[in-house]
């Protein structure tokens, strides 16, 4: 019994993954590697109950057997949860990217109600949000947790400018994503 609400407490944990992925930052590879060790222990339990189950014939035991046989089956189907969460997003208009250090990465994404996400990828996932307007060739970003104050847009890319930095400095260039 504990091992299916350990495998429970596994198939919620990783379907609700979307929400709180963003709010744990460097948390997250290790986490994910907990997550990992979790999975693959649960799956070495339920082997085991199969063996035991197979070996004495228990009755009592075949619900909960088929159970974590179910819930291990959808976590290895469906590694990113169930839902996927960002198709109920507003569409994406423009996406661009920009590789960081150390093989990290920072994803811009425009979006049809004028809102952005400027999502950055390293050892965790850090999220800014905020709203935009478009004006000729330039971007201006309105957020007050944002470091990019505008950008400039040209066919393959947006060369952004941070806040409180002197005019005409490019500190940021994002390659346009085509898709």
């Amino acid at each position: 019994m504990k091992t299916l609400i350990a495998a429970i407490l596994l198939f919620v944990l990783v379907n609700t993954r979307y929400f709180w992925e963003t709010k744990v930052s460097v948390l997250l590879l290790p986490l994910t590697l907990l997550i990992a060790i979790s999975g693959l222990i649960i799956l070495l339990l339920t082997l085991r109950k199969a063996i035991l189950f197979f070996r004495y014939k228990e009755k009592n035991n075949l619900a909960i057997l088929l159970s974590l046989v179910l819930l291990l089956c959808l976590l290895i189907k469906y590694p990113e949860g169930i839902i996927d969460f960002r198709r109920f997003e507003s569409p994406t208009t423009l996406k661009a990217y920009r590789e960081g250090v150390g093989g990290g990465g920072d994803m811009l994404y425009l979006r049809e109600d004028s809102t952005f996400i400027d999502r950055y990828v390293m050892f965790g996932i850090d999220e800014q949000k905020g709203r935009y307007r478009i004006a000729n060739d330039t971007i201006f970003f309105n957020s007050d947790e944002i470091k990019l104050d505008y950008g400039l847009i040209d066919s393959v890319s947006i060369r952004c400018h941070l806040k409180g930095h002197p005019q005409g400095k490019e500190v940021f260039i994002y390659k346009i994503i085509k898709e």
